[in-house]
């Protein structure tokens, strides 16, 4: 099949699993706010400091805003003057959530694919330093190339982007698990090892997501390519907590997740 059509073909699957389970995402709470909240924001906060002071905040995939909004809360604080805020997203409903936020409501939104090419000249008219947030989009995009590549072209010398994705250990655990529905194995026309379908615990139910299996090595080479260089990963686990563990035992994944490293927190910048 033409590499196109079969890019073209997981672009489908992966928009339409994201219909199917918009729904259910947007009333889930539980396990998921809880993990944004005690793992992700703390790491992203702490990543913060050691910046400089950012003009613009770019969501790259903001979905309702939940953890854009408590990140810009947290960096009040600090001081930081942040004098924009744009959140891309490909729903409407999930933008329109997240500009009813207390830290969102002069935020700019822009209703885009990421693979698509208009956000990027919509970012270069934001004042710089920008600072792009991409909190689990990265291992959910089927050609990353070109998402790594657009985040090249629109980020300036002293942009920064903050991405948190599955750690593929993680993904991999789960897979060897059953809990993640493997659909395809990976090929020679492809940067990932193999596609599958990630839970999402949400109340009594479960939702899919889709995932495509990268190393943190292809992450690494991609940026590369594009004159991007990548920190060292920044492994982050669930807390252990007895919190912790009544949250999650009430999930797909269970208690074991507790203590685990299950998602990486990595940093790209030009390489200048």
């Amino acid at each position: 099949m033409d590499t196109r059509l079969r890019r073209a073909n997981w672009n489908r699957w992966c928009k339409h699993l994201w219909r199917e389970s918009e729904g259910m995402w947007i009333k889930r709470d539980g396990q998921d706010h809880f993990y944004r909240e005690q793992v992700v924001l703390p790491a992203l906060l702490q990543e913060i400091r050691k910046e400089q002071n950012f003009r613009t905040l770019v969501d790259l995939g903001s979905g309702d805003g939940h953890v854009t909004n408590l990140f810009l809360e947290g960096l009040r604080p600090q001081e930081m003057d942040i004098e924009s805020v744009l959140l891309l997203d490909q729903s409407h409903v999930q933008l329109q959530i997240a500009k009813a936020l207390p830290s969102l409501k002069e935020a700019q939104t822009l209703h885009t694919d990421l693979v698509d090419d208009d956000w990027v000249t919509e970012v270069l008219k934001t004042p710089e330093p920008r600072v792009f947030l991409s909190v689990f989009v990265f291992q959910e995009i089927p050609v990353l190339e070109t998402l790594i590549e657009r985040i090249s072209r629109a980020a300036g010398s002293t942009d920064v982007c903050l991405s948190v994705f599955v750690a593929p250990s993680y993904s991999d655990a789960l897979r060897k698990g059953q809990a993640i529905r493997v659909i395809e194995q990976g090929g020679a026309s492809t940067d990932w090892e193999w596609a599958g379908m990630y839970p999402i615990s949400v109340d009594s139910a479960v939702i899919f997501l889709p995932h495509f299996q990268r190393s943190l090595q292809v992450y690494k080479e991609i940026a590369t390519k594009y004159g991007l260089r990548m920190s060292d990963p920044n492994y982050l686990s669930v807390p252990i907590t007895p919190e912790a563990r009544e949250v999650f035992g009430r999930t797909i994944y269970g208690q074991g997740i507790v203590g685990v490293k299950s998602s990486v927190l990595i940093s790209l910048r030009k390489d200048n």
